[in-house]
């Protein structure tokens, strides 16, 4: 009979280390994704780049729309400078709301994740507000960001 009892603990037991397990998980990618954030903010574009996989998929409101591949963190970063440039914005800072969902099966994650980015120029301050969707694989034990995608309304 003490077999019998003690069934339903050890399945609470197990269930609550999954669950401790599926939360860990989560929050490694949410903590990801914002030191990703942190260093594009900070202009650590080497930290930043460091964290994309090489065959990453970029989309957002800025023209091409699209960069994918082993450039395409340098390209997308450069563009954005570019245009804030054109705008005549001297700082560029995207800061995150929290995550409206975040998903981990396995090596893969998914993280969506409102934001509002600020350009700050002499003149005048912007701000657009989004969403950001990133896609994540975990290579050699490390998480890598394989897709990231913003979409918003234009800044105003």
């Amino acid at each position: 009979m003490r077999c019998l009892a003690a069934a339903p603990i050890l399945a609470l037991v197990w269930v609550g280390s999954a669950n401790a397990t599926e939360a860990a998980a989560r929050q490694s990618v949410e903590t990801f994704v914002a030191g990703f954030v942190d260093e594009v903010n900070k202009g650590d574009t080497k930290a930043a780049l460091g964290r994309l996989a090489t065959d990453v998929s970029i989309a957002e409101d800025l023209a091409p729309f699209h960069w994918k591949g082993p450039q395409a963190g340098a390209d997308w970063l450069t563009g954005m400078q570019k245009n804030g440039e054109r705008l005549g914005m001297t700082d560029i800072q995207m800061r995150l709301g929290a995550p409206i969902q975040v998903l981990v099966h396995g090596a893969a994650a998914y993280e969506a994740i409102p934001g509002v980015v600020t350009l700050t120029g002499k003149r005048r301050k912007l701000r657009e507000r989004g969403m950001l969707t990133f896609t994540l694989a975990r290579q050699a034990g490390a998480w890598k960001i394989t897709s990231l995608a913003w979409g918003g309304a234009a800044a105003k």
